[in-house]
């Protein structure tokens, strides 16, 4: 094959290709550079570094990326889950605009230019030749900077896309997840149970949907992510799982082709605990808070609890429902917890301080949700409860299987009878 497509085999190639860019942009004049429509910050060149640094990466082994135009090279991207669908129409408009406007630029005087003119008349021509009859050099302008902006910011999110350096820097062999190659791939990486994994990838990738393209796309560099931690096998495996639960979610595959660093710590905590691992899998929506830091902060009891309060109190009349919701919330806590910890986010302190903040506002909103049940059984409540949090959950020095060691007292309201008092405080307890 064309030596091209090893091209980013070689050491650094990605960072080699984004410092190259960016020494484009230092050699555009000051005078130009906020008018050069083809070498400048949102230009014509943001587009094709994009697309060719995307093209030399995946097309290793995606032969249906070897395009040598760009807006086919685009499409074959967009259609093989590497740019996102609403991404890639958005770059497909604003180059062709970009290039409508640069081949209009030419025409006027034959010469070769890629500088928008700044003169009111200049520009009001450009404007009418690009279709715009009223006040044509302000809406040239504006539609310009509009484009502009979005292939500034899509350049951005492609061009530095954590997920390259990772495809990049993997052998060629290892790109190509064909049986026989997967099988002795997996072999390599250290995994146990090559069949049961190789299962596992025929799963997650067979298939024409843009899911599976998706899959096809990240298992390359995951499947060395899941290696590096203690047991990848079974980190594979609740990939999987998660996967199939979030089905055809598109943040789930944003995020994972989007955000390298949010794949990655999947892989790495998929492989390394168990238990986060069956919690992710019992609440698949806690994928959502990996790849940002300010997502991994443990939440403190006020916050905890006047969430856990007012989901319990849109299910006033139900109380089933309510303690389902205060689950909900304790899941995906406790998921961002141990994610937290399991990254190395937290110290042991840290970890015990925030599982007994959960769980005290756990055991108050419960309480508050089963006081209610009573009192549309019961009538008002005659006494007034309260919990008392003991041993390990009292200190603040909770663990993962720590018991909410508690106990239940309550005085009764003046006026209120004692034995009556007694009967409802235990009917909320024993709720």
């Amino acid at each position: 094959q064309p030596m091209v497509w090893e091209a980013s085999t070689r050491d650094n190639f990605v960072t080699d290709t984004r410092a190259m860019r960016r020494r484009v942009l230092d050699h555009i004049p000051a005078a130009h550079r906020e008018r050069q429509l083809k070498l400048g910050s949102g230009g014509l060149r943001d587009v094709e570094f994009a697309v060719q640094l995307l093209q030399l990466v995946h097309g290793r082994a995606d032969e249906s990326l070897r395009s040598p135009t760009t807006l086919d090279a685009l499409e074959a991207l967009t259609e093989g889950g590497y740019v996102g669908r609403r991404d890639g129409a958005a770059l497909e408009e604003a180059y062709e605009f970009l290039r409508t406007l640069e081949h209009r630029i030419q025409l006027y005087r034959l010469r070769r230019s890629h500088i928008v003119p700044d003169d009111e008349e200049d520009l009001s021509r450009l404007g009418r030749s690009m279709g715009f009859r009223v006040s044509p050099a302000e809406n040239l302008v504006s539609e310009w900077q509009s484009h502009r902006r979005i292939v500034r910011r899509l350049h951005e999110k492609l061009f530095y896309q954590p997920l390259l350096e990772a495809v990049a820097s993997l052998p060629t062999e290892g790109m190509r997840l064909s049986p026989e190659a997967a099988r002795e791939r997996l072999v390599a990486l250290g995994f146990r149970d090559p069949k049961g994994a190789l299962a596992h990838l025929e799963a997650l990738t067979s298939g024409v949907s843009r899911r599976k393209a998706i899959h096809r796309a990240l298992l390359p560099a995951m499947l060395a992510w899941f290696s590096e931690a203690p047991d990848s096998d079974a980190g594979l495996l609740a990939f999987r799982s998660i996967s199939e639960s979030l089905g055809e979610s598109h943040w789930y595959l944003r995020k994972l082709r989007d955000e390298g660093e949010g794949a990655e710590q999947l892989a790495r905590l998929l492989s390394s605990s168990r238990y986060v691992s069956d919690l992710m899998m019992r609440n698949p929506d806690a994928v959502a808070l990996l790849g940002d830091d300010a997502e991994l902060v443990p939440r403190d009891f006020e916050r905890i609890h006047t969430e856990m309060a007012l989901a319990a109190k849109r299910h006033a009349s139900d109380a089933k429902a309510a303690v389902r919701a205060i689950r909900r919330i304790r899941r995906r806590e406790l998921s961002r917890v141990a994610i937290a910890d399991v990254l190395g986010r937290l110290d042991i302190v840290t970890v015990g301080h925030a599982l007994s903040d959960l769980n005290a506002a756990t055991v108050s909103a419960a309480l508050t949700a089963a006081t209610r049940a009573v009192e549309v059984e019961r009538g008002e409540m005659p006494t007034a409860m309260a919990v008392v949090l003991m041993g390990r959950l009292g200190g603040r020095e909770s663990g993962y299987g720590s018991d909410a060691d508690v106990m239940f007292v309550h005085q009764p309201l003046p006026g209120a009878e004692e034995k009556a008092a007694s009967q409802a405080a235990t009917a909320v307890a024993t709720r």
